[in-house]
C-alpha cells in the first residue's frame, strides 16, 4: 500500500474515531440525598435524576444529535485541514482546492451552523476545547506523515482532493438521516 493510500486510510478512520463511540452506555444518577453516582446498568425507577451519556448507544450513529453533529464536525475538520495542507505542501493546487473547500463549505452551510448549536447545548465549554485539542493532536500525526510522503504522492493527493470532497462519503447532505437529524434538532431552553 502506498503512502498516499495509507493516509487517506488513516483519514477515514479518524474519521470513524471521531464520529462514533462503542462504549457502553454510562449513566449518572442523583439520589434524592443529592448523591451522585455513575454506573452502567438503567438506573433504578426512584432515582431523582438520571441521564445517559452521550456515549449510549442509539440504533445508529446518524440519529443521535451529538454523533451527527460530531460527523459534520470531523468532515469540516478533514476539508479544512486538507486545503490547508495542500496550500502549503503544494501550493499550485491551492485554488483547485480552495474552489472545492469553499463549495463544500457553502453546501454544509447550514448543518455546520446547527452543529454548533448542538455541541454547544450537550458539551462544557472546557469539553469542546479538549475535543479540538484532541482533533488537532490527531490530525498533525497525520499531516506529519502526509508531509513525510514523497512530492509526487502530496501532489496526487492534493489533486484528487476536490474530488474526496464531492464523494458520497463527505457530502453529508445525501446521508439523509444525518442531515435530518441535525436540521430538526431543538435546542435545550
Amino acid at each position: 500500500m502506498n503512502r498516499h493510500l495509507r493516509s487517506w486510510t488513516v483519514v477515514c478512520l479518524l474519521l470513524l474515531v471521531v464520529t462514533g463511540s462503542h462504549a457502553d452506555p454510562v449513566y449518572k444518577i442523583v439520589g434524592p440525598d443529592g448523591k451522585v453516582t455513575y454506573s452502567d446498568a438503567p438506573p433504578p425507577a426512584g432515582a431523582a435524576e438520571s441521564k445517559s451519556s452521550i456515549r449510549s448507544r442509539t440504533p445508529s450513529a446518524d440519529e443521535d444529535p451529538v454523533k451527527a453533529a460530531m460527523k459534520v464536525y470531523a468532515n469540516e475538520i478533514i476539508v479544512e485541514t486538507a486545503y490547508r495542507f495542500c496550500a502549503k505542501e503544494v501550493p499550485e493546487t491551492e485554488p483547485t482546492v480552495k474552489q472545492a473547500r469553499d463549495r463544500w463549505l457553502a453546501r454544509h452551510a447550514e448543518l455546520r451552523s446547527k452543529k454548533i448549536v448542538i455541541l454547544h447545548d450537550r458539551f462544557s465549554m472546557d469539553e469542546l476545547r479538549a475535543l479540538a485539542a484532541r482533533s488537532e493532536h490527531d490530525n498533525e500525526a497525520i499531516l506529519d506523515s502526509m508531509r513525510k510522503a514523497p512530492r509526487s504522492e502530496r501532489e496526487q493527493w492534493c489533486r484528487g482532493a476536490p474530488q474526496k470532497f464531492a464523494s458520497p462519503q463527505m457530502d453529508l447532505l445525501v446521508h439523509l438521516t444525518l442531515a435530518s437529524t441535525v436540521m430538526s434538532y431543538k435546542p435545550k431552553k
